[in-house]
């Protein structure tokens, strides 16, 4: 298995302290982690005070710095008329026509990505992006899943824990965080914010039957 991981999601799963989960997330551990060219530059500023700044505290820093050294770089695609394609596509930035251009290319790969809008871009322009939409299919670990499926793997009081503890949480965590959130209250919003996605959705026997 190949992971191809965009920025977002990668400094999420930092803030949550779940990037060491990944591994219990996907099931297995990927052969590689891809991220794209200009991660290393957009996720760690050279000036260490800015990298936390925009991690939110200095542990997210340290665990997104990990991850990025051991990540690999992802190549050039080999298909650039597909690449292109996807640029002018509204609401697919460069990093996102990347990694969906380099899903055709990798048997077996999952995509981890924090974009909805680039996915919903895809959705919209199906039709004539059909091959690129097949091979998405079921190959998707968004935010919300990555979630999901780490609560299978290290309960809901630990992963509770790990979400208070984030230093900048987004605005779908901000909507239930609290000490009196509670697992179903936890379940219905991360699931609401990614039903409309389920047709992309990995894993689904391993997530809420709602996303089925």
């Amino acid at each position: 298995m190949f992971a191809l991981v965009d920025n977002d999601i990668a400094l999420k799963l930092a803030q949550c302290d779940l990037i060491d989960e990944l591994p219990n997330v996907l099931g297995e551990s990927p052969e590689h982690y891809f991220i794209t060219p200009n991660a290393r530059f957009q996720l760690l500023p050279r000036s260490q005070e800015r990298g936390i700044n925009r991690c939110g505290n200095e542990e997210s820093y340290h665990r997104l710095t990990s991850f990025i050294e051991q990540a690999t770089e992802l190549p050039p695609v080999d298909d650039l008329d597909r690449l292109e394609a996807l640029s002018n596509i509204p609401g697919i930035d460069s990093g996102e026509a990347l990694l969906f251009a380099s899903m055709c290319e990798y048997e077996n790969a999952i995509l981890l990505t924090g974009d909805k809008r680039a996915l919903e871009a895809l959705q919209e322009h199906g039709d004539s992006l059909s091959e690129i939409l097949d091979v998405v299919t079921e190959s998707v670990v968004n935010f919300e899943t990555a979630l999901l499926l780490a609560w299978n793997e290290i309960g809901y009081p630990t992963l509770k824990q790990k979400l208070l503890g984030n230093p900048r949480p987004d605005g779908v965590l901000r909507t239930v965080l609290g000490e009196s959130m509670t697992e179903q209250s936890l379940q219905d919003c991360l699931c609401s914010y990614t039903r409309h996605l389920s047709e992309f959705l990995a894993f689904k026997d391993r997530l809420p039957s709602e996303l089925e």
